[in-house]
C-alpha cells in the first residue's frame, strides 16, 4: 500500500510538471526565425530577425561582383566586359553596368564616322574591351600602358564622361587620363 501511495504522489507531481512546462512554453510567432530572403544574402550565422520567416527585410551585404559582359547597341556582336575590385550591392552593380553601356553607346551615336569605326573595332567581341570601375580613383578615366583595350573609370564621372575623349587612347593602346 505504501508503494501505491508513493506512485500516486509521483504521478501527480509528474502531471503538474508537464502542465507547468506547457504553460511556460510560448508557442506564438515571437520566436526569432532566420530570414529566408529570396535573392538576398542571409544574415550572419547566429543573427536572426523577428519576421517569422516571411517578408524579411534582410540587408544584402556589398560584395565584389563577377565580371559582367554587356552587349552594346551598335555594330554586330559588340560587347564590353565590366569589372571592379570594389564591393557593390547587386542592384547598384546592375545600374552601373547599364550606365557604362549608355556612356559607350552615346559616344558612338555622337561620334563622327572615323570614331564610329574605332568603336566597332574596339568593342567587337574578339577584342574583349574592358572597363574597370573604381569608387575612388585619381582620374575620371585612365588608359594604362600595357593594358590592351582597357579603360579605368571613376564611378562618379560616369554621368559626365564623353567616351570620345577616351577613344583615341584606348584604340591605340596609348596611356592617358582625363
Amino acid at each position: 500500500m505504501k508503494n501505491w501511495k508513493l506512485f500516486m504522489v509521483l504521478a501527480i507531481i509528474a502531471i503538474f510538471g508537464i502542465i507547468i512546462g506547457f504553460m511556460a512554453c510560448d508557442n506564438s510567432k515571437n520566436d526569432p526565425v532566420l530570414c529566408k530572403c529570396e535573392n538576398k544574402e542571409h544574415l550572419e550565422a547566429g543573427q536572426s530577425c523577428n519576421c517569422g520567416g516571411e517578408d524579411c527585410n534582410c540587408s544584402e551585404k556589398p560584395k565584389i561582383k563577377p565580371d559582367t559582359t554587356m552587349l552594346l547597341a551598335f555594330g554586330t556582336n559588340c560587347k564590353v566586359t565590366i569589372k571592379s575590385d570594389d564591393k557593390f550591392l547587386s542592384d547598384e552593380w546592375r545600374t552601373l553596368c547599364v550606365q557604362v553601356v549608355t556612356v559607350i553607346d552615346h559616344g558612338y551615336e555622337v561620334g563622327d564616322s572615323w570614331n564610329k569605326g574605332d568603336f566597332e573595332k574596339i568593342f567587337v567581341s574578339s577584342e574583349n574591351a574592358t572597363v574597370i570601375l573604381h569608387k575612388d580613383f585619381d582620374y575620371n578615366w585612365q588608359v594604362k600602358s600595357g593594358e590592351h583595350i582597357t579603360v579605368h573609370i571613376k564611378i562618379s564621372s560616369l554621368s559626365t564622361l564623353d567616351f570620345n575623349d577616351v577613344l583615341p587612347y584606348i584604340s591605340d593602346d596609348y596611356p592617358g587620363n582625363g
